[in-house]
C-alpha cells in the first residue's frame, strides 16, 4: 500500500481558514513516521495565496555557536499544528556578539518576532562570560521588540561534579540576569532533553556528521516551545478547556452505572481519572477557563462531581452544556456565552467519533487526540496550547473571573432594566498612565484581544515600555471591579502626538467587560489625557478584521465626526475637550 495522498492537505493549507491545519494534524497522527517527508512536502505550499498570511506568519531568528538548521523541519510542523506559519533566519554559527554587533547582519534585517539564543558554556567558564552574554542580550532588547528565548546551560555527558555544578550555577545566574531584560525567557535544556527521551544530548550523530547542537528528538521538543512562543506573539493562545465527563473525568457512564459505581479515586483505574482531574485543576489555577460539554442529564452529573474523591466541583466550571444536543452546536453556544472565539477552545473527549465530528464542523477548535485516560492526563500535563509569554495576575484569576461572569449573567437575567442592572453592579473603574508592573498584562491584551481591538496593533512589553518613556506617546491602562469580583487590568489605550492633534494608535478591551460602558470611560480618559498634553483634537482609527466588527461604529457612537469611511477602515475626529456625557454614568471613575 502506497503512502496516503498529501495533496488535499497541501491544498487546504494554501487556503484561508483552519481546516488545513486540522488535516495536517490528522495526517501526522495517522502517519507518525512520515513527519520529515511531510515537512519537505510543505515547502510546496503556496502560502502567499492565504489572505491571512501576515496575521499568521511568525519570524524567528536563531543565534547559536552551533548549526541550527535541523530546527527547520520540526519548527515548521510544530507551528503549523498551532495555526501559525514560520519564517526562520539561521545565523552562521559563532559568538552572539558577532551577529549583534554587525548592523548589516541578518538579525537586524529579518524583523524577528522570536529570537532564540544558544551559547554553550565553555569549559572552564572564562571570567566575564555571563556578563558579556547579558550585555549582548541587553543590546538586542534595545534594538528589537522580539521575544527572547535564551538557552540555559547543561553539562555534557560524563562531566565531573564540579563541571555540572558550574553549569547549574551559571544557569541560575543567567535566569537572575534575564529577569532584568524585558520579554526574555530562559529555556531549560535539561527538561527538554528529558521530555524528548534523548539519551545523549552532546554525543549524538548529527553533531559529528553535521555540526548540529542538538539531536533530532531534542530539537523537535525544543521547537514545541519555540512554536508556543510564536503563537503567543500572534495572540493565538487557547483560553478554555472543554471537558467531556463519562470516561474522561471519571470511569463509567454515570447514567447507567450510577454515581457510587463510577471509577474515581484511589486504586486503578480510578486513580488515573483522578489524575486527569488534577491536571485540569492545575490548568484552572493557571487561569485556563474550564467548561463541560457532556451527553448526560444534569441531575446525574452534579452528584458525581460532588463525590469526595472528585478534585473538580461545579464551582470550577465557568459554563456547561449537559444535554443530548449536537456537541459541535454546544461548543458554539459555549463560546458565545463565554464571549470567546472558537479558536480559544481546546476539547478533551474520549469518544473518537465526537472528536472527528467536532474537527469537521469546527476546525478552529483544537481537539486533543488523547483517548486513553493516561494519555489524557499526559496531554493535559504537557500541552503548551495555553502557554502565553507571561503569566500575569489576570491570568491566574481568569477562571474565577469567568465564574463571576456567570453570576452576573444570572443576575442580569433576573433584571428587566439593563441600565438598572449595570448600576447595581457597583462598577468601579481605574484609568491612568501605565505603571511598569502592568506592562506584561497590557502587552498580553494587545496580542490576544481581538473582538474589541480597534486597530489590531500588537505590542510587546519592551515596545510599551519604550512608548511610556516617550513624551510624544501616552499609554493608558484600565482596570475594573464590581460586587461580583475584581477583573484586574482589562483595557489598553495608546495615544500618539501629531503636533496639536493626538491620535489613538491602539484601543483594546477584554471581552469580559464588554457592554458594561467601560470602553466609554476609557475613551473619556483618553480624551482628557490628550487635552492635558496640549491636544486640540483626537483622531481615532478603526481597522476591520475578521473578529472586531462589533467595534466598527464605536467612534461614531461616542460623537466623533467621520474623516474617512471605506471598506478598508475608517478615521474619526473629535474636538477636545470631550462631551461631559461620554463616561458611562453608572461607573465610578477612580484615578490611578
Amino acid at each position: 500500500m502506497g503512502a496516503p495522498d498529501l495533496s488535499p492537505v497541501l491544498e487546504a493549507l494554501a487556503r484561508e481558514g483552519w481546516r488545513g491545519f486540522v488535516l495536517l494534524r490528522r495526517h501526522l497522527a495517522r502517519n507518525p513516521r512520515e513527519r520529515r517527508a511531510v515537512a519537505r512536502r510543505l515547502e510546496d505550499v503556496p502560502w502567499e495565496r492565504r489572505s491571512d498570511l501576515e496575521a499568521r506568519r511568525v519570524r524567528f531568528a536563531f543565534l547559536s555557536d552551533a548549526l541550527t538548521a535541523n530546527f527547520r523541519e520540526p519548527l515548521l510542523l510544530e507551528c503549523l499544528e498551532r495555526g501559525v506559519i514560520p519564517v526562520a533566519y539561521h545565523a552562521p554559527p559563532g559568538p552572539l556578539a558577532r551577529e549583534v554587533g554587525d548592523p548589516a547582519s541578518g538579525l537586524w534585517s529579518c524583523g524577528a518576532d522570536v529570537i532564540v539564543v544558544g551559547q554553550a558554556a565553555p569549559d572552564p567558564v572564562p571570567p566575564g562570560f555571563l556578563d558579556r552574554l547579558l550585555l549582548d542580550l541587553d543590546t538586542v532588547r534595545g534594538r528589537s521588540a522580539a521575544t527572547l528565548l535564551v538557552h540555559g546551560f547543561l553539562a555534557e555527558e560524563g562531566a565531573t561534579a564540579e563541571r555540572r555544578e558550574a553549569c547549574a550555577r551559571l544557569g541560575r545566574d543567567l535566569a537572575e540576569g534575564c529577569r532584568g531584560v524585558a520579554g526574555t525567557r530562559v529555556v531549560d535544556l535539561g527538561a527538554a532533553a528529558a521530555a524528548s527521551g534523548a539519551r545523549f544530548w552532546t554525543l549524538h550523530k548529527t553533531r559529528f556528521l553535521g555540526g548540529y547542537a542538538f539531536p533530532e528528538e531534542m530539537a523537535a521538543e525544543l521547537c514545541r516551545g519555540y512554536a508556543a512562543a510564536g503563537a503567543a506573539a500572534r495572540g493565538l493562545v487557547r483560553k478554555c478547556l472543554v471537558l467531556d465527563l463519562d470516561d474522561t473525568l471519571w470511569g463509567g457512564i454515570v447514567g447507567e452505572v450510577g454515581v457510587a459505581a463510577l471509577e474515581l479515586g484511589e486504586g486503578h483505574p480510578g486513580s488515573v481519572y483522578r489524575e486527569v482531574q488534577r491536571q485540569a485543576r492545575r490548568l484552572r489555577e493557571r487561569g485556563v477557563v474550564l467548561a463541560i460539554n457532556s451527553a448526560n442529564d444534569e441531575e446525574d452529573v452534579w452528584p458525581a462531581l460532588a463525590r469526595p474523591e472528585s478534585l473538580l466541583g461545579r464551582h470550577d466550571f465557568a459554563a456547561w452544556r449537559v444535554n443530548w444536543e449536537d456537541k459541535a452546536d454546544n461548543l458554539r453556544s459555549l463560546a458565545e456565552e463565554l464571549g470567546l472565539s472558537l479558536d480559544s477552545l481546546v476539547v478533551l473527549d474520549d469518544d473518537p467519533v465526537n472528536r472527528e465530528w467536532i474537527e469537521e464542523r469546527l476546525p478552529e477548535v483544537h481537539v486533543l487526540p488523547a483517548q486513553d485516560p493516561l494519555d489524557m492526563a499526559r496531554a493535559l500535563a504537557t500541552t503548551l496550547l495555553f502557554e502565553g509569554l507571561h503569566l500575569t495576575a489576570e491570568d491566574r484569576g481568569r477562571a474565577a473571573a469567568y465564574a463571576a461572569a456567570r453570576l452576573r449573567r444570572e443576575s442580569e437575567g433576573a433584571s428587566s432594566d439593563r441600565e438598572a442592572f449595570l448600576a447595581g453592579l457597583g462598577l468601579r473603574v481605574t484609568v491612568g498612565p501605565a505603571p511598569p508592573e502592568h506592562l506584561p498584562r497590557l502587552a498580553q491584551l494587545s496580542q490576544r484581544t481581538n473582538q474589541f481591538n480597534l486597530t489590531a496593533r500588537r505590542y510587546t512589553q519592551a515596545e510599551l515600555a519604550g512608548l511610556c518613556a516617550d513624551p510624544d506617546h501616552a499609554v493608558l491602562f484600565c482596570a475594573c471591579r464590581d460586587r461580583f469580583g475584581d477583573e484586574g487590568v482589562t483595557g489598553l489605550a495608546v495615544l500618539r502626538r501629531r503636533e496639536a492633534e493626538w491620535s489613538v494608535d491602539a484601543f483594546a478591551l477584554s471581552c469580559r467587560v464588554l457592554r458594561w460602558g467601560v470602553e466609554r470611560t476609557l475613551a473619556a480618559v483618553a480624551c482628557r489625557a490628550a487635552a492635558e498634553r496640549g491636544g486640540t483634537s483626537l483622531l481615532g482609527e478603526y481597522v476591520p478584521t475578521t473578529r472586531n466588527r462589533q467595534a466598527e461604529w464605536f467612534y461614531r457612537d461616542l460623537g466623533f465626526a467621520p474623516v474617512s469611511v471605506t471598506a478598508a477602515g475608517s478615521t474619526w475626529r473629535l474636538a477636545l475637550p470631550a462631551p461631559a456625557d461620554m463616561p458611562a454614568p453608572w461607573i465610578t471613575l477612580e484615578g490611578a
